[in-house]
């Protein structure tokens, strides 16, 4: 999948390029291409996408995400390439505090994680003294393993993979729900723990470590309160973009465009390594053509929000638009790609637009 991509990243660059003097042969474009492939090192892109994921979050707000903002641009000022800084703001999910306090015989306080919010509504908020209730255990299957349990007023654990059980519990009258690191956690998992519609609001928190502890809870019935410190919050994010000039014509732009941030439906917990892939590999096509520069002028595009209404990309185009060079036509951007990644499908596909 890394090879597929950058293939097609450096045609589009090596047609781009070709089609800059008249006399550039089919041979010729192979050749480039031959050569630049040679220069990468896939494990390196690999290696560089693991690295990135090491450093956390990387949803808008959280260390991951300036972790790796600066990680592009120390890259392009060791490199020697301009840099554009385009600053916006976005509303985001962001979580200051969130955890779990088992109360009673001891009190016990257990990390846990805001979840994705339903529509457009805070994000599993609670009020400042917290939710509190009897905690219970519904397993995957909550329907089942609850039958006959008065659910109105309590604390429910559920395992990750209980799909859209959570609704039918907060139409039961849960207090909220505390997903456990157990079952299957695929992104269609994910997809069922929040409404990206309807705004809802009811508390849904992950709990990572100590699932033990609240197991044990629950089989005392034992009172928990739910304290989460976090909504939606107004920050300032960036987009940057490196230059590097084409050696035959500088005013001729090929964009190659792809989201540094990530997401989950845990924020706090969106470190994902399939979404590392695309700017690792942009940051190593940045070593290479800082050395063998090709005919027209590189853009490598690297913008955030992309899972807050596409929020930087939309700041992208504003500022592509309020450009006099773009405007006047003294410059020009012939084509631009995005690079994304899927595990979801081995192949490669080529959307000319949408």
């Amino acid at each position: 999948m890394v090879r597929g991509l950058l293939l097609m990243a450096v045609i589009a660059i090596a047609v781009s390029a070709a089609l800059s003097r008249a006399q550039h042969s089919t041979a010729a474009v192979e050749d480039y291409i031959s050569s630049i492939l040679r220069r990468i090192d896939y494990s390196s892109v690999l290696n560089l996408a693991l690295e990135i994921s090491s450093y956390g979050s990387r949803a808008p707000g959280y260390e991951g995400y300036y972790r790796t903002l600066e990680l592009i641009r120390s890259t392009a000022e060791q490199l020697g390439l301009k840099i554009y800084d385009i600053k916006y703001e976005a509303l985001v999910p962001y979580e200051d505090e969130c955890y779990v306090e088992i109360m009673e015989p001891h009190p016990v306080t257990i990390p846990a994680h805001s979840l994705w919010p339903n529509g457009v509504v805070e994000p599993s908020a609670t009020p400042p003294e917290g939710l509190s209730g009897e905690v219970v255990y519904g397993g995957r299957t909550p329907l089942e393993e609850l039958r006959g349990v008065n659910i109105s007023g309590k604390v429910v654990l559920l395992d990750f993979d209980s799909g859209h059980s959570w609704i039918d519990l907060m139409k039961m009258g849960a207090v909220a729900v505390v997903y456990l690191p157990y079952g299957v956690a695929d992104r269609y998992e994910a997809y069922s723990k929040f409404d990206p519609v309807v705004p809802l609001r009811f508390t849904r928190v992950y709990v990572e470590s100590e699932a033990d502890a609240l197991l044990k809870a629950a089989s005392r019935r034992a009172r928990v309160n739910i304290r989460c410190d976090c909504g939606l919050r107004k920050l300032k994010l960036e987009n940057l973009v490196l230059e590097i000039p084409g050696r035959e014509r500088p005013e001729e732009i090929v964009a190659l465009i792809a989201h540094f941030d990530a997401w989950s439906v845990v924020p706090a917990k969106a470190s994902s390594a399939e979404e590392a892939v695309a700017t690792a590999l942009l940051l190593k096509l940045a070593e290479v053509f800082s050395e063998e520069r090709p005919a027209r002028t590189i853009w490598l595009v690297f913008v955030s929000g992309h899972w807050n209404g596409l929020a930087g990309s939309r700041k992208l185009a504003e500022w592509i638009l309020s450009r006099s060079d773009l405007a006047s036509g003294k410059r020009v951007i012939l084509a631009a790609m995005g690079v994304d990644i899927s595990s979801d499908f081995p192949g490669l596909s080529l959307i000319y637009t949408g």
